[in-house]
């Protein structure tokens, strides 16, 4: 979304900021939670790829993939991750099989079904968070891909985006 709403000077200004940043030794994460209501689809193509150009890891969902790139193909969107060598992507799938592309390797890891679901709005954010905090304690990506599915099948059995930390204590050990 910050990509969406900042002028184009100052998207450029953040590309040169992330290389400065990567050169660094920093890591680039990128969630591509498109909104279509808010920029161009051509627009959207042309600084999505260029940010991605810079990505270490993507956290993309299908459907925003999709509408990006009017596109319809799991495929498309593996084979473009790929030709921008991108090490690893996850897509979203929301209740289907994340996929996992890490460098060539690509793994489904299904999502945990549960009752009741009440508010699936924040499902997405809690699968990244639950992924990262596997993630970046360098376990695999159908480890973290797991433990997102885990956070986001915890959050959509309650009300809102936030829950007390006490019901999902059992996920952080």
């Amino acid at each position: 979304i910050s990509l969406a709403i900042l002028p184009d000077a100052h998207k450029g200004r953040l590309l040169e900021l992330i290389s400065s940043f990567r050169q660094a030794g920093g890591k680039l994460i990128f969630d591509n939670n498109y909104r279509s209501q808010l920029w161009q689809q051509s627009q959207a193509c042309l600084w999505y790829a260029r940010i991605m150009a810079q990505t270490d890891l993507a956290l993309l969902t299908d459907e925003d993939e999709f509408a990006i790139y009017c596109e319809q193909q799991l495929a498309q969107i593996i084979s473009r991750c790929m030709a921008l060598k991108i090490p690893e992507a996850v897509i979203k799938r929301g209740i289907g099989k994340a996929l996992v592309l890490d460098k060539s390797d690509l793994c489904e890891v299904p999502a945990q079904r549960v009752e009741p679901v009440v508010d699936t709005s924040a499902a997405g954010d809690a699968f990244a968070a639950g992924f990262l905090s596997r993630w970046l304690q360098n376990t695999s990506g159908q480890q973290a891909a797991e433990a997102g599915h885990r956070l986001a099948a915890r959050v959509i059995q309650y009300p809102g985006a936030i829950i007390a930390p006490e019901d999902m204590s059992d996920l952080t050990q």
